[in-house]
């Protein structure tokens, strides 16, 4: 006898993507995210974002920048708020649930913030 089992998405499935050019206000600077499901080309709405880090370099010399999570702009939109140091090319890491999903969702996106 056979049973149909449901297919599970995976991690692999998913990919964080700007939704717009960040904006820069004082010293705050402001990601407009969206997290795309591949398969279906569609965002995902609903998603919990885990605390986002911002660097710059790589290694044991990476400099940090203080990141968090804000109010999303709009349905299927996500945000984060951060204050850069400097201008330059930083690396956003960001981590998300997924209703459905077992896996934490993981992803990096670079980051030209020319101040």
């Amino acid at each position: 006898m056979l049973a149909a089992t449901p297919a599970l998405a995976g991690a692999d499935d998913y990919r964080f993507e700007l939704a717009a050019k960040p904006v820069r206000a004082g010293d705050v600077t402001l990601v407009r995210l969206r997290l795309m499901h591949l398969p279906d080309g569609q965002p995902v709405a609903g998603a919990i974002l885990l605390p986002p880090r911002l660097e710059m370099g790589m290694g044991p010399g990476a400099m940090a920048a203080p990141a968090k999570i804000a109010a999303p702009p709009g349905p299927g939109l996500y945000a984060v708020e951060t204050r850069p140091s400097m201008g330059g090319e930083w690396q956003l890491s960001l981590s998300a649930k997924v209703p459905g999903e077992a896996a934490t969702l993981r992803g990096r996106i670079a980051l030209d913030l020319g101040q």
